[in-house]
């Protein structure tokens, strides 16, 4: 009863918030959905810089030297001798250069060939930034559900307290009633023990629901972004019957939507797009190169001077390592195309599980409420009967607490009809 009281005062404190409200806060505090859309962003960026190989590549160079010795002078002699006459017969200074010397130029050069390759590799490029936002889409359907299983959990533990402490205090009237009738001499000792088991047993449920409760809060509270012990205070959920569709209608949706399967296909597309690029290794590299170039090194070639050509380089034997490169993306195409048919078949029956809880979960609502309409029915009688002075006190707190009971399955199994439907929707990729 204490704790029932402190979670009592903790429900005035706490922090009220609605299962929409939940699940969206969820997504935007959550820091693992943080990290991926840095990944989101850390894939586009790559998309940009695989874009801008289209374009010509521009850099420069620079350099500077002093030198100290500024002149290069072929000696008397220095290329041998000639019937006794060295070669050359003097001293010839080729020329007088400069203590600071400048060398600098700039260069361009423009793929040609290379664009095949590049347009290849910007598909790759692209198939990850879309395989990085299925997955953060993902992440956050799973955070949703994982909101929702928290937020259920709170609201079915608080209706099994509320059931406990029923019948708690159908055992304490009960207690009383056989304490009075061992004072009378009309029982034996024997009921009186039996009704402080039956009360202790409610105590260690009371307690293992309140640790559970507070599990669920603490769990809620991380993925909310609340400081830990912040008491939350879960706003009821409406009863919602959906309108299922076919079976067929929801495979058929889950084959094209569920996260599951865009992953793998679009593992599928980017393994084909890497056999396209390996086998793009095998055509020669060519490109268009222009230039600007200065120097003041050597006095007789121009300062300034300009070209333009072509580059080629082809790399005419490797000893088949490029087509070891072709033969292992073939693996991996073959792997995603296998991995495509098995998640498909996976999530297929995943739907149909999903389908069935669904229908199971409505049919227990329909004979949970059966049992509810009942109780109340044998409580009203039993409250006439009470009122009558033919019924005692205790056996109409027997039946409060069978109704607290048939409250509490009517209202886990409407959850569990909630929480069956957002599965469904997740599994569909809604």
């Amino acid at each position: 009863m204490c704790l029932l009281c402190c979670l009592g005062a903790q429900a005035q404190d706490s922090v009220r918030i609605s299962l929409a409200d939940a699940r969206e806060q969820a997504v935007q505090q959550s820091k693992l959905l943080q990290i991926q859309r840095a990944k989101v962003r850390e894939s586009e960026y790559k998309v940009n810089g695989v874009h801008s190989k289209y374009f010509p590549n521009l850099s420069a160079t620079a350099g500077y030297v002093y030198n100290v010795k500024t002149d290069i002078t072929l000696r008397e002699g220095k290329l041998g001798n000639i019937n006794n006459t060295p070669i050359p017969d003097r001293d010839i200074k080729l020329f007088e250069g400069n203590h600071n010397l400048l060398l600098g130029g700039v260069t361009a050069v423009q793929p040609i060939t290379q664009l095949t390759k590049v347009a290849v590799g910007e598909k790759v490029a692209r198939t990850e930034a879309v395989i990085a936002r299925t997955q953060l889409d993902k992440a956050a359907l799973e955070i949703k559900q994982g909101v929702e299983k928290l937020y259920f959990g709170l609201l079915i533990t608080q209706q099994q307290l509320t059931q406990a402490q029923a019948e708690t205090e159908m055992l304490n009237a009960q207690l009383y009633d056989i304490e009075s009738a061992l004072m009378a001499g009309k029982t034996d000792s024997v009921n009186r023990t039996g009704l402080l088991a039956k009360l202790a047993d409610e105590e260690q449920k009371t307690l293992q629901l309140t640790y559970q409760y507070q599990n669920y809060q603490d769990d809620l509270d991380e993925l909310l972004g609340y400081p830990p012990a912040t008491p939350i205070a879960p706003l009821p959920v409406m009863d919602t019957i959906y309108t299922l569709q076919p079976l067929s209608a929801y495979v058929t949706q889950a084959s094209e939507q569920n996260p599951d399967v865009r992953i793998a296909s679009q593992t599928r597309d980017k393994a084909a797009f890497g056999v396209s690029a390996a086998r793009k290794d095998f055509i020669p590299d060519l490109g268009l190169a222009g230039g600007y170039g200065y120097q003041n090194a050597i006095s007789l070639l121009p300062e300034n001077n300009f070209f333009v050509g072509v580059i080629l380089h082809w790399n005419i034997l490797d000893f088949g390592g490029r087509r070891a490169v072709v033969n292992e993306r073939l693996a991996l195409q073959q792997q995603a195309d296998t991995n495509l048919v098995y998640t498909r078949e996976h999530i297929t029956i995943a739907v149909q599980k999903a389908y069935r809880n669904v229908q199971q979960s409505h049919a227990l609502i329909q004979a949970a409420q059966k049992a509810v309409r009942y109780r109340r029915e044998e409580l009203k009688m039993k409250e006439d009967a009470r009122l009558a002075g033919t019924l005692l006190k205790r056996e109409v707190l027997a039946t409060q607490a069978d109704l607290a009971k048939a409250l509490a399955d009517l209202y886990a199994a409407q959850l569990n009809y909630r929480m069956a439907i957002t599965a469904l929707s997740l599994v569909t990729g809604n």
